[in-house]
């Protein structure tokens, strides 16, 4: 008896077609497959006119620019003269508005617009009468509507400032813009004379915190310091504009904040700021308690090398539920 039964000749020509048949079949998608995935990359790469992919429009980490703008004034009679240094390309225009308080709270201030040469601002502005102040305020604002900006910045800023990031970036509707606020203080005595600002000349301890936290982070929506048992409470609030990586930029707010007013070396009972989303709800809230800040050198909040991540993660560490205790407080909430 067989155990394996007997294949006709004509079956296994039929079995062989069938075979053939599905490799040919096979053969051909793969075929179509490769060529279609050529022909694809092929458009893609070149149509680099149609995608306007150009260095003017479409910001990169590489080509992404954190501004800097760092002034002094010096006061002189009615005439004030200031130097700026900044990393904004040669030709920006930035607008100089200085204003000052007189005894009688009266408002006066003067708008000039500099254009920047060799990485350096200089102008002089001139207000009517005997400047009556012991403090003066300047905005350095930076606009890209309205023709604002010549074409050789544009090309290297975006036409509508998209490559630049950081704190002191803001919209206009759908430009971005650049406000960099500082606080002068000079000594009675030298009003008239003529000095160099002193920041910190005659402030009050809550004026000196007011004004490093400000400095350190500009564009803070609120700012409020208390006295509580000897020692200074400080809570803010920040408003994050449109954008990518909202949530670094919380993060990164929060360090500067914290680390701005621990640096001043003055009584802090704790700092809190609350960070919110462009549509008005909370992103971030951070707390810091001195007991927990105090645990660190002094040292800690003048060291650049801290970032964001390094700050936050050591706040998530130290985080506490102790509300009824300000002093030892220290919390992170995140709602991104």
């Amino acid at each position: 008896m067989a155990l394996i039964p007997s294949v006709k000749r004509g079956d296994c020509s039929i079995v062989m077609k069938t075979i053939l048949q599905v490799l040919t079949i096979v053969i051909l998608l793969i075929i179509i497959f490769v060529m279609g995935t050529f022909l694809y990359w092929k458009i893609i790469l070149s149509d680099g006119k149609t995608k306007n992919v150009t260095t003017s429009n479409v910001p990169t980490s590489a080509m992404t620019l954190l501004p800097e703008i760092e002034n002094t004034i010096t006061l002189n009679g009615n005439k004030v003269i200031i130097q700026g240094t900044t990393n904004l390309p040669d030709g920006t225009n930035v607008k100089y508005n200085l204003w000052h308080l007189d005894k009688l709270s009266a408002k006066n201030n003067v708008e000039k617009v500099v254009a920047v040469q060799n990485k350096t601002l200089s102008c002089e502005i001139v207000f009517d009468g005997k400047i009556n102040a012991q403090e003066m305020t300047l905005n350095s604002e930076v606009f890209f509507n309205n023709n604002n900006q010549p074409d050789s910045v544009k090309k290297i800023l975006g036409d509508k400032g998209q490559n630049l990031s950081g704190s002191n970036v803001k919209y206009t509707g759908e430009y971005k813009a650049l406000l960099f606020q500082d606080k002068f203080a000079f000594p009675d005595d030298k009003v008239e004379k003529g000095t160099v600002a002193n920041e910190k000349a005659n402030l009050s301890d809550e004026d000196k915190i007011r004004a490093v936290i400000t400095k350190a982070v500009n564009g803070l929506s609120g700012i409020e310091i208390y006295k509580r048992n000897g020692k200074y409470a400080v809570e803010a609030s920040y408003d994050l504009v449109d954008g990518l990586y909202l949530k670094s930029a919380a993060e990164k707010v929060a360090r500067d904040f914290t680390f701005a007013a621990y640096a001043t070396g003055l009584p802090i009972l704790r700092t809190s700021i609350i960070i919110n989303k462009p549509d008005g709800i909370m992103g971030l809230s951070v707390s810091v308690g001195n007991n927990q800040a105090t645990k660190q050198p002094a040292s800690t909040w003048t060291d650049s090398k801290i970032g964001p991540t390094i700050f936050m993660d050591w706040v998530k560490k130290n985080s506490n539920e102790d509300y009824k205790n300000l002093e030892n407080h220290t919390t992170a909430k995140y709602n991104f």
